[in-house]
């Protein structure tokens, strides 16, 4: 597990986990200052390999293999109640792991929250950018608005934010949904209406990927609207979390014997 979470802080008040799984490109510090904001929760944002601190690892190309490390490398945390949270590509990464715990019959989530992606059965809504040469996938990138400019223009930074980017959008790009039955877990979906990639009326179709209660919220701005409406967010997390945990009732692991 050495690695996988960035700065988790022990927290002895906090009933619930919530673990982080961050957009691509992005790292476990797109998460920094949410344990403040959300101080009965223990907060653990996910650092996937090659990313931020762990650069220098291999990267992982597919939204599956980062879901089936996650499964394995995170099980020790797994022994309180928890909930996932994803934003954009961390989205698909909290649902493929959700069904990857199921699979397994190991503990489940309490709460899947899905921010900023379309429903994983919803095909890419923009072209495919991976494999663009290099000025054309910057140009991606900054229309995006994901990547500070700073790191745009500057060549040095490029070279060595370049390779995760690429490896999270083939990630994403390539990700094919696997039909499966709904999730035993509840969703909260949240969309920018101004989100040109991921549009809201594909991101309230997650409801058709639980069996448990559905929440969509929606928010003024596009794919990063997390940005301007902080305040409101961590509202809708802590209600969402308070609520779903009320009902979750711990489950027995199961062990399978040959």
């Amino acid at each position: 597990m050495k690695g996988w979470i960035l700065r988790k802080t022990a927290n002895d008040d906090a009933d619930v986990r919530l673990f982080c799984f961050p957009h691509a490109g992005g790292g476990a510090s797109a998460y920094s200052g949410w344990a403040a904001e959300l101080p009965r929760v223990e907060v653990c944002p996910v650092q996937l390999p090659g990313h931020e601190n762990r650069a220098g690892e291999p990267l992982l190309r597919s939204i599956r293999d980062m879901a089936t490390a996650a499964a394995t490398e995170l099980d020790p945390l797994f022994d309180r109640p928890f909930a996932l949270f994803g934003h954009s590509m961390g989205s698909l990464i909290a649902y493929e792991l959700a069904r990857i715990l199921r699979a397994r019959n190991a503990p489940q989530p309490f709460l899947l929250i899905a921010s900023g992606h379309c429903a994983p059965d919803v095909p890419l809504q923009r072209a495919r950018i991976y494999d663009r040469p290099h000025d054309e996938f910057v140009a991606e990138l900054s229309s995006m608005e994901g990547t500070p400019p700073e790191i745009l223009e500057d060549e040095d930074m490029l070279s060595f934010f370049l390779p995760p980017l690429r490896a999270d959008f083939e990630a994403c790009d390539c990700y094919t949904y696997v039909d499966a039955p709904p999730l035993d877990v509840p969703i909260l979906a949240m969309g920018g209406l101004g989100d040109t990639c991921e549009p809201w009326p594909h991101v309230a179709a997650w409801e058709r990927h639980t069996n448990a209660p559905f929440d969509l919220r929606l928010f003024d701005g596009g794919h990063f609207f997390l940005h301007r409406h902080r305040r409101r967010i961590f509202d809708e997390i802590r209600r969402a979390i308070d609520s779903a945990h009320a009902q979750f009732t711990v489950p027995q692991r199961k062990e399978t014997w040959v």
